[in-house]
């Protein structure tokens, strides 16, 4: 099995028809999104200042369509194409169904403990302000997929995402033997010298952002691994279940459920991508969802005994500590560490509600007071050796809830894109960011499905850079996606030199192959 950098031969699997597919029922999101946003502003306009029963009534309703209508649309995109699901067509309905259909329903239908943690913690908000930001998921998720959806039915995306591949003189690949080896030894690299050693709390060294950002690859080396032993089985099979179990055990000692998670879903993936059974593929998303949901306790219990221990640092704890608190929490029944340190039985599902700091943000723009964080982003694209004084930009997330909280504590917390393009710029800039991410969700999803189809597995990592962009980045700051934007072009950019090294390669050995078997001219009498 190769890995070309142009798509080359015809692809039997490539779908021959003219639109692509899963198309429709984005289409009909994006209608029914903009039917309920309408509703929606209809109802917050004429009760705005009153916590009536309609109120109410729409606070559940509206997240309950997230939650139950995009798990659907996202059921029968998969079942149409299950390539869809490396793609935002299918991921932004994911992301949409969890964090703002999931999350937002702890608001209406949480136990007393929860309510009364709402109620006067934090985040502390009104129902009518807990309305105002569904109205606010309701506009922009509706102009996401409105724009995700007319672009996709371009004959420009369709070209990219269906065409036929192109012949090209670098029929010569790269093995995907090749290529998994690569991604394992240079994601070891980054992940075992850069981000574990400051993890753990061996060293002060903030890892460099290009290595937190490609942090992710080894677990890209691992999927393309399992591809391999999906295909060839053998070795590779011996390989990657002596390896897995080791790289994971040192994610578990994080006690970051989405580390793991992420780790256990992309062999799967890949691996389905070589077999195509439904059913294992199910039987793997079973086994990790039981072990999310046996981590959970234990990770909440982790992290707030690591963070109490090293005064609000999560990043403090050595090795040797982290051990001993899995030895803790391990040998603890569950109620034990959930009353001790998990933060209530439903504090994982209240981790999935970004409603607070929406409320708060679009509280203040309300109010006349903006906060440019957009604008300040900017500066993060210019580079440092362009302008070697560039001022350090502090995280939005942390400032955020200094201001908020009125403490020092080194907390970040997210409010969304969308909350944040409305603290900028009221509704507008929500309509012109929004705009924006349905475009590079588009693109992004067009160029993805090319990939996957040929299996050009060497642009995976751009590929896992937009899923997991799409999965939950979304949830953070607007200048955190421009940090995105030059690694994505630094990557195509070192895939191009590299491609342009192999036809280079290619012509001079065809070149020399047409010199080698040229006939001698036959000598003059």
């Amino acid at each position: 099995m190769t890995i070309a950098f142009h798509q080359q031969s015809p692809n039997p699997q490539l779908p021959t028809s003219k639109a692509i597919k899963g198309q429709k029922y984005l289409t009909n999101a994006a209608l029914s999104t903009s039917l309920v946003a309408i509703v929606t502003a209809f109802i917050w306009l004429s009760a705005i200042e009153s916590s009536s029963a309609l109120v109410n009534t729409m606070n559940a309703l509206v997240p309950l369509y997230f939650l139950l209508f995009f798990s659907i649309f996202g059921y029968h995109i998969l079942r149409t194409d299950a390539t869809l699901i490396w793609t935002p067509i299918f991921l932004f309905l994911a992301y949409t169904a969890l964090f703002k259909g999931l999350g937002p329903l702890v608001y209406v239908f949480g136990d007393s403990e929860t309510t009364a943690a709402i109620e006067h913690g934090l985040w502390a908000r009104t129902d009518a302000e807990q309305l105002q930001t569904n109205l606010l998921n309701s506009v922009a998720t509706a102009v996401i997929l409105s724009v995700m959806a007319l672009l996709l039915r371009t004959q420009w995306a369709r070209r990219i995402a269906l065409g036929e591949p192109r012949k090209h003189i670098s029929d010569r690949s790269v093995p995907i033997a090749t290529v998994a080896i690569v991604f394992l030894l240079l994601g070891a690299i980054i992940r075992y010298i850069f981000i574990l050693p400051y993890s753990f709390g061996m060293t002060d060294s903030v890892p460099p952002g290009l290595a937190m950002t490609f942090g992710n690859l080894i677990d890209l080396g691992f999927a393309l691994i399992a591809y391999l032993a999906a295909t060839r089985r053998g070795r590779w099979m011996i390989l990657f279940w002596i390896l897995f179990p080791l790289h994971a055990s040192t994610l578990f000692l994080e006690f970051r459920k989405s580390t793991v998670v992420l780790a256990l879903l992309l062999p799967a993936f890949t691996a389905f991508l070589a077999h195509g059974d439904r059913k294992r593929l199910s039987a793997w998303l079973i086994a990790t969802l039981m072990i999310y949901s046996a981590m959970t306790p234990i990770a909440n219990y982790g992290r707030a005994e690591i963070v109490e221990r090293g005064g609000n640092n999560v990043y403090s704890a050595t090795f040797v500590e982290r051990l001993e608190i899995l030895h803790h929490a391990l040998t603890r029944d569950r109620e034990s560490i959930i009353k001790n340190r998990g933060g209530g039985e439903q504090a994982s599902w209240l981790r999935l509600d970004y409603s607070g700091p929406m409320a708060f943000a679009m509280n203040s723009y309300d109010r006349s007071y903006t906060n440019p964080t957009i604008k300040d982003g900017l500066w993060r694209l210019v580079p440092r050796a362009v302008w070697p004084d560039k001022p350090t930009i502090s995280g939005p997330g942390r400032d955020f809830y200094q201001l908020v909280s009125g403490t020092d504590r080194q907390a970040r917390v997210g409010i969304t894109y969308y909350a944040d393009a409305y603290w900028n710029g009221g509704w507008p800039m929500v309509v012109v960011v929004s705009c924006l991410i349905g475009l590079f969700f588009a693109i992004a999803s067009a160029y993805a499905l090319r990939w996957i189809r040929t299996k050009n597995f060497v642009m995976f990592p751009a590929i896992l850079l937009v899923a997991d962009f799409a999965l939950r980045g979304l949830n953070g700051w607007v200048q955190n996606g421009f940090a995105l934007i030059p690694y994505l072009l630094a990557y195509a950019l070192f895939i191009q030199t590299l491609r342009l090294f192999y036809i280079h390669k290619v012509k001079r050995n065809l070149a020399a192959d047409r010199l080698s078997v040229e006939p001698h001219a036959n000598p003059r009498p």
